[in-house]
């Protein structure tokens, strides 16, 4: 929620996050008035908190790998905190990846140094953090920081094995990778946070999510993401598949908060029509955020129908002017033309726009289902036995790293 200014209710000056009597603030650079209409004033301080954010990444870029690991992490919140985490990783990565050829001891060294880093969080989870959110935050860059640790291991063995790597192997492109570029702008002005996985770049979004915690991510997650993002940079759609409790929704929704786009999870009924489709979809147009739609199954194959043509629609839409090759996917459309059936609006479409459907249907709705999926998605299908394992592991893991075992990855398999 936001912070009003005690002496005039009219200003606010910053957004808080509040979990019990945890707090987080993040002071906006400018001061925004609620006067007037509230669409105008509300879209004045989502452009406040962008620029706000933008503000504080760069300043993040820049510390994160200029001052001591503690003092970077006491004095950044927690969703910077962890980007900062990110960033200085894929840099230390990138470096060693382009001087490996020259530096025979580079790899091994990088290695060495996301160890220590690991082991250093881990062992501020044993000391007292001051407050649950703080520990959240603490807890949250051990989750990532196992998996940057597992991913460097294996790139140092295969650089062994093979006798040398580089920048541009595919083990390295398929990570999301994190890149302050000063030289390219956005829609805030110069200077952007790129997300790249493999060949598609994403602009962060800059949408305050609070202090959050991350999945565990395994080598199956991996996989989901690559899908997932390459059907976005294609302007379709996710469509992952499996039974219930296996992480579907879990993982588009984490997927968004690495990119920072807030993401919209609605859970469908038998019930809904394509009017209810149509508001939605124009909110989500509008806003540039992502929309979850948990059991997809549930709606009548009618609505499916007129869902999918205009989804369908909607991403050509996206893809007139055609981006340059190697450009994130960013800005509005040339047709400002929203058509959903019978709903016609004359609104700003953002690309950055994205759909995933997570679906269990099976028998012959699940194939009526495919037919008219394929219209609009990209599908990423859900092994959910293996993913139930290799997540379990994946737990075992990290509750060891948090307990300061430093032989983890072995103790795992036998407990």
């Amino acid at each position: 929620r936001v912070v009003h200014d005690r002496a005039d209710k009219t200003t606010i000056k910053a957004i808080l996050n509040q979990a019990g009597s945890d707090e987080e603030v993040i002071e906006l650079r400018q001061v925004v008035k609620a006067v007037g209409n509230i669409e105008e004033w509300l879209g004045a301080i989502e452009k406040e908190m962008q620029m706000s954010l933008k503000a504080l990444c760069e300043k993040v870029a820049q510390q994160c790998t200029s001052l001591p690991l503690r003092e970077f992490v006491d004095g950044a919140c927690g969703q910077f905190a962890l980007l900062g985490l990110q960033l200085s990783w894929t840099e230390a990565g990138q470096e060693a990846l382009e001087k490996n050829r020259t530096s025979k001891t580079i790899m091994t060294d990088t290695n060495k140094k996301q160890l220590s880093v690991l082991q250093e969080l881990s062992s501020w989870c044993l000391t007292d953090l001051g407050s649950s959110m703080n520990r959240r935050k603490i807890e949250t860059l051990v989750t990532i920081q196992v998996h940057q640790r597992d991913v460097w291991n294996d790139l140092t063995r295969l650089y062994k094995e093979k006798k040398g790597l580089d920048a541009n192997d595919f083990e390295w492109l398929k990570q999301a990778r994190f890149y302050w570029r000063a030289n390219v702008s956005d829609k805030h002005g110069e200077g952007a946070c790129v997300i790249s996985v493999c060949d598609v770049d994403f602009q962060y979004s800059f949408e305050y999510l609070g202090c959050k915690e991350r999945l565990v991510i395994t080598t199956l997650t991996d996989r989901c993401y690559v899908t997932l993002t390459q059907a976005l940079g294609m302007y379709l759609g996710g469509a992952p598949a499996g039974p219930a409790g296996t992480g579907k929704t879990e993982t588009v929704k984490d997927l968004g908060r690495t990119l920072g786009v807030f993401v919209v999870v609605t859970n469908c009924t038998d019930q809904q029509r394509f009017t209810d489709m149509a508001k939605i979809f124009k909110g989500l147009c509008q806003a540039g955020l992502w929309g979850c739609f948990d059991e997809f199954n549930r709606i009548e194959l009618p609505v499916l129908s007129v869902v999918a043509l205009a989804t369908l629609l909607h991403s050509l839409d996206r893809l007139d002017p055609v981006p340059p090759i190697g450009e994130p996917h960013v800005g509005t459309c040339r047709n400002q033309r929203f058509e959903h059936g019978t709903a016609i609006a004359h609104i700003a479409q953002d690309r950055r726009m994205g759909l995933s459907i997570d679906d269990n249907a099976a028998g012959p709705k699940r194939r009526d289902l495919t037919l008219v999926l394929a219209a609009i998605s990209y599908g990423s299908l859900f092994d959910g036995l293996a993913l139930a394992r290799r997540l379990r592991l994946g737990g075992v893991d990290l509750a060891l790293g948090l307990g300061r075992w430093q032989r983890a990855r072995h103790l795992r398999v036998r407990l």
